[in-house]
């Protein structure tokens, strides 16, 4: 996604337009892979044939859960949408952030299972240094045994397991 996003893992997004990135991203990277028209006839076989090719062709509307959202590369696990945590993120590129959310945001990042450990990282390793929460306060003491509470706090979701979905 680096590429495709002007060098970052991270996009911050409308929810509803998150399915329409993640297909558009999907195209970037499938023409990069300069592909005959053969080769990519012979892939989608492959990916039906193995069981791997959804038959839900069906527009994911993510704003049925939130507003805003953000799509991040895993380099672990592959694409993964993020919603209600934009706050978590003080970047340049994200135009949701806002300050009286982030103590919030960052909390739900580390303690809800459904995020990842990954995602999570990310945040300490990119924004530790821009949120408050992590420079005064328990959040400052919490850095020191970050991997022990990830681990307790993603029992479910600690190790990412690598997936793959096919989209066009």
């Amino acid at each position: 996604m680096n590429s495709y996003n002007n060098g970052y893992q991270i996009a911050f997004l409308p929810a509803a337009s998150m399915d329409k990135f993640y297909k558009e991203f999907y195209g970037f990277f499938n023409n990069t892979l300069a592909l005959s028209g053969r080769e990519i006839k012979e892939t989608k076989l492959s990916w039906l044939n193995d069981d791997f090719g959804g038959t839900n062709d069906a527009q994911k509307d993510f704003s049925k859960v939130s507003e805003k959202g953000l799509a991040f590369f895993n380099p672990n696990g592959g694409g993964e949408v993020a919603l209600g945590i934009n706050s978590a993120f003080p970047m340049s590129i994200n135009p949701y952030f806002k300050e009286e959310e982030s103590n919030e945001d960052v909390i739900s990042l580390f303690m809800d299972d459904s995020f990842s450990k990954e995602l999570a990282m990310y945040c300490i390793d990119n924004c530790k240094t821009k949120l408050s929460f992590f420079t005064k306060g328990v959040g400052k003491d919490l850095l020191n045994d970050m991997d022990f509470l990830l681990r307790f706090w993603k029992k479910n979701n600690y190790h990412t397991i690598p997936s793959i979905a096919y989209m066009e």
